[in-house]
């Protein structure tokens, strides 16, 4: 599992993540890779996100996402799109995307 929040590695800072641009009620994202997306995600949803190790975080994802969407539809809709899937521990906002 590649992790992007773990006590082995520094946490990013607010200022490494660009929360994605809103207009009219909705996320916007052009051409965002994945490692990109998960990162924003993990922002916007106070969650830790784990991806698979034969995921390619490289996949780019262009899309809009309701600013009030909750965690489970989002994920849903992004791994659609990439055709993936994800189990979600609820109680400790934990997600796991393969």
């Amino acid at each position: 599992w590649k992790s992007f929040k773990t006590k082995s590695t520094s946490a990013l800072s607010k200022k490494d993540v660009n929360i994605p641009q809103i207009e009219d009620g909705f996320f916007k994202f052009k051409d965002v890779a994945l490692v990109d997306l998960i990162q924003q995600i993990e922002e916007v949803y106070s969650c830790d996100i784990q991806i698979g190790k034969h995921v390619s975080l490289d996949n780019r994802f262009t899309g809009s996402i309701k600013c009030n969407e909750n965690l489970s539809n989002t994920l849903d809709k992004i791994t659609y799109t990439f055709n993936l899937s994800y189990d979600q521990i609820e109680n400790v906002k934990q997600v796991f995307i393969y």
